[in-house]
């Protein structure tokens, strides 16, 4: 999918009028410019790019708008694009004890420079946020939110299994029971949680949490240090993703090839995940994740 296309999917007309109130102030047919941008979706990208939605977000203006969570992390992941252009390194958790500088700028640019797995990791992003209420357990036969359907696996059902969107566990142990044309979704959304725990929860605070989930899934040895766990996680992700790009299902829909590359892509994925998490995520938890802000539709 082209990013022009992916923007038509996913944004709202509630987005673009945003786009339109913080970009187009001299004009006052507003609804107008909403209604000529749906047919522009080149235009809505280069939009996109403009520092000011990111001030819009930043200073909490932007809440009261009612953003689709698409908007705002395409917002988001734009400006870490930005950040990077201004350094020469990040830091990573690669000793037990604290971080080091990593020399690696120019890669987390390249990863973000392919629009596609750039477009990818903001509807990742979105698909969590989606969620009603994070951690909350679902049958196994219940509905599971688009884009990311999980599959109704009859012994699953059979043996009264409940799991959460956000359980890595669940996920290992639903896969052996569906069909085979189902694991595409389950591999997929296996690789989206992989890649979401690692690069969202690294931070002290949410350490708890992930050394659980990490340890219910089996994923690392109990008394993995977190750069082993993040390493294991990071694993985890590439090996879904590849599983992912190997089914029937990714190469009808023509993306094995985005599947495969996020396979190889995974860290510096990650790094993006954690830069954005710790510099606009965390400053604007209170603002943006406190209330229900981020449920609009279109």
């Amino acid at each position: 999918m082209t990013s022009a296309a992916w923007l038509s999917e996913h944004l709202s007309d509630r987005d673009l009028a945003f786009l339109v109130r913080v970009l187009v102030d001299r004009r006052r047919d507003h609804d107008r410019v909403v209604d000529i941008l749906r047919d522009k979706p080149d235009l809505v990208e280069i939009m996109l790019d403009d520092p000011q939605l990111y001030e819009r977000v930043a200073d909490g203006s932007a809440a009261a708008e009612r953003i689709s969570p698409h908007m705002l992390y395409a917002i988001l992941i734009r400006q870490v694009r930005r950040d990077l252009d201004r350094v020469a390194h990040t830091t990573d958790y690669v000793a037990p004890d604290g971080r080091v500088p990593v020399f690696d700028a120019g890669e987390l640019r390249a990863f973000l420079d392919d629009h596609a797995k750039r477009d990818y990791l903001v509807e990742l992003l979105a698909s969590f946020t989606q969620l009603a209420s994070p951690g909350a357990e679902r049958s196994a036969g219940s509905d599971v939110p688009e884009p990311f359907p999980v599959a109704e696996p009859a012994a699953a059902r059979s043996a009264g299994w409940r799991f959460s969107e956000l359980d890595l566990a669940a996920l290992e142990r639903v896969r052996p029971l569906v069909d085979e044309r189902d694991r595409f979704a389950v591999d997929r959304r296996t690789g989206d949680l992989s890649l979401f725990l690692a690069g969202t929860c690294a931070r002290e605070e949410s350490r708890p949490a992930l050394f659980e989930a990490v340890r219910e899934a089996r994923v690392a040895a109990p008394t993995a240090t977190l750069p082993e766990v993040l390493e294991a996680l990071e694993g985890k992700a590439r090996e879904a993703y590849q599983s992912a790009a190997r089914h029937a299902i990714a190469r009808a829909t023509r993306v094995d090839g985005l599947f495969a590359a996020l396979a190889e892509s995974v860290h510096p994925a990650r790094k993006v995940l954690n830069h954005l998490s710790e510099r606009h995520l965390d400053p604007l938890r209170r603002t943006w994740f406190q209330a229900p802000l981020l449920e609009a539709g279109r």
